[in-house]
């Protein structure tokens, strides 16, 4: 699959991601929504496999609504994700994503080992991590814990980029 502009865009923000070309699809009927980080981690254990750390890319824009704030976004959304890497370098993901998200038809997979790294919000500089974040035309926006969308400013992104250059070697 080739690589699309949505993730082309998503990887100018993201200094050590790289997008994975091929993951095969292996669903495990006992997958459950949002247990990635479980399930990848009890999958690599039971095959000597390791886990990746990354981000689902779709391409479609989705309504995305908020019961907290009782606000919609339509954006494009880039989801937080883990799945595994076997002893013989073959990624896979054990999601059911039929069963998961009908809206994530076709996505793409960035890997990205700093999926982990804060983001420093606001003056404050209150840390987070995203679990889902939005790209809507030129921005870059994260859904904060208590619904809030917030658009990343240069100065979070300068910080961002700070924290995880030269903390990793680009993965070929």
């Amino acid at each position: 699959m080739q690589i699309s502009e949505t993730t082309k865009q998503f990887l100018k923000y993201r200094i050590n991601a790289e997008y994975i070309e091929e993951v095969k699809q292996q669903p495990n009927s006992n997958y459950y929504t949002k247990g990635c980080e479980k399930m990848s981690a009890e999958e690599a254990k039971r095959t000597s496999g390791s886990v990746v750390n990354g981000w689902l890319v779709t391409d479609t824009i989705a309504n995305w609504y908020c019961p907290i704030k009782r606000k919609s976004i339509n954006a494009i959304p880039i989801i937080r994700h883990c799945w595994n890497i076997n002893k013989n370098g073959i990624i896979y993901d054990t999601a059911n994503w039929p069963s998961v998200n009908k809206d994530l038809k076709t996505f793409q997979y960035v890997m990205d080992p700093d999926s982990e790294v804060c983001y420093r919000i606001g003056e404050k500089f209150n840390k987070f991590i995203p679990q889902v974040m939005f790209i809507t035309n030129t921005d870059l926006m994260l859904q904060i814990k208590d619904g809030t969308r917030h658009t990343i400013t240069r100065e979070e992104h300068n910080q961002f980029y700070n924290e995880c250059k030269g903390t990793y070697a680009k993965i070929k």
